[in-house]
């Protein structure tokens, strides 16, 4: 059992470097457990279960949340898309610029969910409005 098993089981496998030193944590705890593999640096400040999707962790690197189709198929109720669709704040800066195909969502809205993935209902309305505006450009 890792040092942040329970910090990543509390907040659905991502934490923040605030939470982690809040706990007593140290710089030193972080960077061990990330050369083990225990958990993964997704970003600056930002940890992660090393058992998180390639998407999931695609859109923590970026500096989001997955959305969209994308949201949908980690809740289970599609396939995954080729593209991943990650939602970040209308005010994001420092976003960092994938590697791979995504759609970027920018929202102005509180948007429910978790760490990872908006909720199944925020994921819906997304996906109806994206379907909607790829219809719309063929």
């Amino acid at each position: 059992m890792g040092w942040f098993d329970k910090l990543l089981a509390r907040h659905g496998g991502v934490f923040f470097t605030d939470e982690a030193y809040r706990r007593g944590d140290t710089q030193s705890m972080l960077y061990w457990s990330v050369a083990r593999g225990s958990i993964i640096r997704a970003r600056r400040g930002v940890y992660c279960d090393p058992r998180l999707s390639d998407a999931a962790l695609l859109a923590l690197r970026v500096g989001g949340r997955l959305a969209c189709v994308s949201a949908l198929a980690h809740h289970g109720l599609t396939a995954a898309p080729s593209e991943v669709h990650i939602v970040v704040p209308a005010n994001a800066s420092r976003l960092r610029k994938p590697k791979s195909s995504v759609v970027i969502h920018w929202t102005r809205r509180e948007l429910g969910g978790d760490r990872i993935a908006v909720d199944e209902n925020a994921a819906r309305r997304q996906a109806a409005r994206c379907r909607a505006v790829v219809r719309d450009t063929l």
